[in-house]
């Protein structure tokens, strides 16, 4: 229940408890119900292929191998110049000469000075181009995913948004997105610099101290088990925290849309956003603790890497130089925090790839799911439809594939210029006639003809750019009309009534002067003066166009050529019949108003 009388702290603490072994269980079964397992290599070479091939891809590990290559250079040269010291130069006081043992007095030290200055401008540069070649590929990843992502959804057939959450839909181009935006080159950027680091700092201190391989061979494979374990959990709360935000971005999209609802209702709906909203929580907790869990142990294996480095140099004292000893000593104690912040990124930047993975496996799904074909088809002439002629043949239409049919087998032939009524009971497949008109929905069967040319043989950005619609709920995009043509249109045209904005409708069908032309109860949210006009202006505006008007008011359509109901024919022979189903349908609204009056 979401409104809770007094309740003493044992029953909250329960009800708590209660609450909290319920969120567990939903996110263990969402979890078990969700794609498991590590990245696949394909989702790496999918993000690849989007920063331009392997071509570009190899450039930029060399640039990041140069960079750091040219900085352990002048961390080297630096320890070199130190351990020449004087350069056993000599200097003359007063009478007497003695060993030199500064720096300065190295009779090279130009020459040091010269070469360190120009390795340090060398990283530099090589920096600069790693930052900017690195930058222009992942930008040209993520934009070609998401161009890739949006053109698939806009070519996809109107039964996937009508069986797809919205929330899902924008969980991909927000929350999935922002992660191959953002997050992910700052994590991948780290990661392959600290695994060249890592590499580097090996080969140096092996070079001057090679007992160090002694102490850091174990810990390497200790590093390696623990990350082989924590990177599976990590991984898995990151997908669970990306799929439970799809079920809460839809809550929030349905609850905007039913706002002024909800502000005259109680609280069951903010009940729900509290459920959804810990249940995406929970997983997002448990990422972040579950990265404090392996910092932690990384930290205890990194504290006893330098213990070991440290204890092996006081016993080995004297054997090598100091200069050298400082540089490894120096080397192992960055060592110890690039092997664990290293397993760290390397989890963390296989877990921010599951959003790659998903954009990924949306773009594969929708690939092949989707059937808009814009372009697609034989070219119509360019003044087709000249006449207006449609022609069903034994026209089936189901929405889904497991669904029955709502249009079966329509035949039946309306002459150009001819007005058309079409009415019948909720459900009866009236405005189905225009979504298969306009192949919103692919046919199941039969064919229909507009003057001789079957409208499935031609591409749909042709067919639609000669039709013209007037739909009952029309939907108006932002745009420039109480300033005339400047006047601002908001979002949805939320700022016109429906009746306005079917006026508009009708406006633009009048300045597209189409030969085809479907009022889908065009006039449902005008008053009856309103349609009387509306009706005038289509028999005299639209007297070459060919017309289908789907019906609210009977009154509407018995101006038509010809009605069609159950049965088909012109308005004067269906009247004349007792037993039509128009005459029976006039008969029970006629006496309807008789007893309101």
């Amino acid at each position: 229940g979401c409104v809770r009388g007094k309740e003493s702290p044992t029953e909250l603490q329960e009800t708590s408890s209660t609450e909290n072994l319920c969120l567990s269980l939903v996110c263990f079964v969402v979890l078990f119900q969700q794609q498991y397992g590590g990245v696949s290599w394909p989702v790496f070479q999918v993000y690849m292929a989007a920063c331009g091939g392997s071509a570009p891809c190899l450039l930029i590990l060399v640039l990041f191998v140069l960079n750091v290559g040219s900085a352990a250079f002048c961390h080297w040269w630096l320890s070199f110049w130190i351990n020449q010291g004087s350069g056993n130069s000599t200097v003359t006081v007063g009478n007497s000469t003695a060993m030199s043992i500064s720096m300065k007095d190295n009779p090279k030290m130009q020459q040091y000075a010269a070469i360190y200055a120009s390795s340090m401008g060398v990283m530099l540069i090589f920096k600069l181009i790693r930052g900017i070649a690195f930058v222009k590929g992942t930008l040209r990843a993520s934009s070609k995913l998401h161009d890739q992502l949006f053109h698939k959804i806009l070519r996809c057939p109107m039964k996937f948004f009508d069986t797809t959450p919205t929330g899902r839909i924008l969980n991909r181009f927000s929350k999935d997105m922002d992660e191959v935006d953002t997050r992910l080159p700052f994590q991948a950027e780290m990661f392959i610099q600290n695994v060249i680091l890592v590499f580097f700092c090996l080969g140096v201190i092996s070079c001057v101290f090679p007992w160090f391989l002694v102490a850091v061979g174990p810990l390497v494979l200790v590093f390696a088990a623990l990350h082989s374990v924590s990177k599976v959990f990590i991984r898995e709360l990151k997908r669970l925290d990306n799929m439970t935000m799809s079920p809460f971005m839809s809550h929030i999209t349905s609850s905007i849309q039913g706002l002024t609802t909800l502000i005259h209702t109680h609280k069951p709906r903010a009940c729900r956003y509290q459920f959804l909203l810990d249940q995406n929580q929970a997983p997002f907790y448990l990422f972040s603790c579950a990265m404090r869990w392996l910092a932690v142990r990384l930290d205890i294996i990194s504290v006893s890497l330098i213990s070991m480095t440290a204890l092996m140099m006081v016993l080995m004292h004297g054997q090598i130089p100091p200069a050298y000893a400082g540089l490894a000593i120096s080397y192992a104690v960055q060592l110890t925090g690039l092997f664990q912040f290293t397993v760290r990124l390397a989890s963390e930047t296989e877990a921010r790839f599951t959003s790659v993975e998903r954009i990924h496996h949306y773009i594969q799904v929708l690939g092949a799911a989707s059937t808009l074909t814009l372009n697609i088809g034989r070219a119509p002439p360019p003044d087709w439809p000249q006449q207006g002629e449609l022609v069903f043949r034994d026209l089936e239409m189901r929405y889904q594939e497991n669904l029955p049919l709502v249009l079966n087998r329509i035949s039946c032939s309306i002459r150009p210029k001819e007005k058309i009524g079409i009415i019948g009971r909720t459900g009866s497949g009236k405005s189905s006639l225009g979504v298969v008109l306009f192949r919103l929905v692919e046919r199941a069967g039969g064919s229909i003809l507009i003057d001789g040319i079957d409208i499935s043989d031609i591409g749909l950005a042709d067919l639609r750019s000669k039709l013209s619609i007037i739909p009952q709920d029309p939907v108006l995009f932002s745009g420039t009309l109480p300033q005339k043509l400047e006047s601002e249109v908001v979002e949805n045209g939320e700022n016109f009534s429906v009746g306005e904005r079917q006026l508009l409708c009708v406006a633009r069908a009048l300045l597209r002067q189409c030969k085809v032309l479907i009022l889908d109860e065009a006039t449902a949210a005008m008053d009856a003066e309103t349609d009387a006009l509306i009706q005038e202006t289509i028999r005299s505006s639209f007297q070459d166009c060919t017309t289908l008007t789907i019906a609210h008011r009977l009154h509407t359509v018995l101006s038509s050529d010809r009605i069609m109901v159950a049965e088909f024919d012109e308005p004067a022979r269906l009247l004349a019949n007792e037993n039509s189903r128009l005459c029976s349908m006039l008969a029970a609204a006629e006496s309807k108003v008789s007893v309101r009056g």
